[in-house]
């Protein structure tokens, strides 16, 4: 019997950013003023996931990564938000620590002796069709509205009236299916954070609301192909260029995005079971060759 051996070849991996701020606030809403670096941003709570998930790679591919790092060898992009470019950073830093040697060459006065910069590629989202095409692609644009109208179809109409109603008298904004999953997270954020929820959300109309965001809708694997096509096709590319080419010396492809990139490409791969994706939560590809 002969036996086959595998020989590393090729990493990429795909991650959401980690714990953020909310995206936004409601008018009546009692926390404004809590979210010192803004909406939408990094959180230190964030920081620390992305900074793990680098000392989770480092553990996991010590034997194929290169200790110190190597521009020929590591790619990184992000898409152009803070909240993902100070992810891809804090992953950098986790993955890529600097070592003995390199602080030899260093001054006293760097900031931080376990620091090292490394760069993070990125382009403006209305060019992005790679990690963000619905901010390039105003059909990609709409298939992600009508995907968010097919879930809100699931509730029942009249609980759904009744629930949109409430919540517009207490928010001071219109609440409906376009909106309901931005304010869902809203309190999911604040929940994670500690801040008091309002006195008018009840456990039951927390229950509804936390349910709901952490739930998606199904994407279906003809939708998934405009959503995340470019993508999938990115990485068969990398892998290709990697199996065709022994000269190449890249061992590592790692990508910044969301929630949605996640969970689009999940869709396209039929792997989706519909759970909100969590913070620094990836997909890792790895490419075996046949020796």
């Amino acid at each position: 019997v002969k036996l086959i051996s595998f020989l590393f070849h090729l990493l990429q991996q795909l991650f959401r950013h980690g714990d953020r701020s909310p995206t936004k606030l409601y008018p009546t809403n009692i926390h404004k003023n809590d979210w010192p670096h803004g909406l939408g941003q990094l959180t230190q709570v964030g920081m620390m996931q992305s900074y793990q998930l680098g000392l989770y790679l480092r553990d996991q591919y010590k034997d194929f990564l290169e200790k110190n790092y190597n521009r020929n060898e590591v790619y990184i992009r992000s898409t152009n938000y803070d909240r993902t470019l100070m992810t891809a950073e804090c992953v950098a830093s986790g993955l890529f620590p600097l070592n003995n040697n390199q602080e030899d060459n260093l001054t006293s006065s760097w900031p931080v002796g376990t620091w090292q910069p490394i760069p993070v590629q990125t382009v403006p989202g209305d060019i992005d069709r790679v990690l963000h095409p619905s901010k390039s692609c105003k059909y990609i644009h709409d298939l992600e509205k009508v995907q968010a109208d097919l879930h809100s179809n699931r509730l029942n109409l009249t609980i759904e009236t009744e629930l949109f109603l409430k919540l517009s008298q207490y928010t001071g904004m219109d609440i409906n299916r376009t909106n309901i999953h931005s304010l869902a997270n809203t309190f999911f954020c604040e929940k994670v954070h500690n801040l008091s929820l309002p006195v008018w959300v009840t456990p039951e109309l927390e229950e509804i609301l936390l349910n709901y965001a952490g739930q998606r809708s199904k994407v279906s694997p003809e939708t998934a192909k405009y959503l995340s096509g470019t993508l999938l096709h990115t990485l068969v590319t990398n892998m290709l260029r990697k199996t065709d080419n022994q000269s190449d010396l890249r061992k590592m492809y790692l990508y910044s995005a969301h929630d949605t990139t996640v969970s689009e490409l999940l869709s396209l791969l039929e792997v989706d079971d519909q759970i909100q994706v969590p913070y620094t939560a990836a997909v890792i590809i790895e490419l075996h060759r046949i020796q």
